[in-house]
């Protein structure tokens, strides 16, 4: 799988492009030479993260739909760029309910109790080549970040196991699990992180 070049990325790095004008620019130091994460908002930025994450998903043998889907609008994203190519993105999307969320249907018969509103995370990928870097726990870090700015005090997320241990270091704990029958049985496990008040 190649990475995917953002036809909208002006030459380096995305902090002066127009979709971050007004919006968090890099908030954290990545290793070079990766540039982000980035906060973006242009829709087709956005667009392109879902297509993105779709081919990375897809070379891994899921089938992952590659548009936009109805958490796209009103969720924050992030990205991670070498160059003008994209290499990792994430996001985040604020909730009143549970059966709000994205893959609601997957946890809807947990025992998973919220608070209004809470966080939920979403949608982290980072392609192979860059992976191990670090630039995934960034993005967790930048989302919880943001959670916590917005003054919620409850990150609700969906994860595969091998990304327990830097939740559990970010002060995530498990709630739940169940099995994802569509990607292979996959144990995924439901956290939390409360934030204090």
């Amino acid at each position: 799988m190649s990475n995917r070049p953002l036809s909208c990325v002006a030459q380096g790095t995305m902090a002066n492009h127009p979709a971050n004008v007004g919006g968090a620019g890099p908030s954290r130091a990545v290793p070079p030479p990766y540039c982000g994460p980035i906060e973006v908002f242009e829709p087709s930025v956005v667009a392109e993260t879902y297509r993105f994450r779709a081919e990375v998903w897809q070379g891994e043998g899921f089938s992952v739909n590659p548009y936009p889907d109805n958490h796209a609008s009103h969720a924050r994203h992030w990205i991670v760029t070498r160059g003008e190519t994209l290499v990792g993105a994430a996001r985040l999307c604020m909730h009143n309910t549970v059966d709000e969320t994205p893959g609601y249907e997957d946890i809807r018969h947990l025992n998973v109790s919220t608070s209004q509103p809470f966080a939920f995370l979403s949608h982290l990928v980072v392609c192979p080549s860059a992976r191990n870097q670090g630039l995934g726990k960034l993005l967790d870090s930048v989302r919880v970040e943001a959670a916590r700015a917005a003054g919620v005090n409850l990150i609700l997320g969906r994860f595969y196991e091998y990304r327990v241990r830097g939740l559990v270091a970010l002060g995530f704990r498990p709630v739940a699990e169940f099995r994802n029958q569509k990607i292979g049985n996959r144990r995924v496990l439901v956290m939390e992180l409360r934030l204090a008040g």
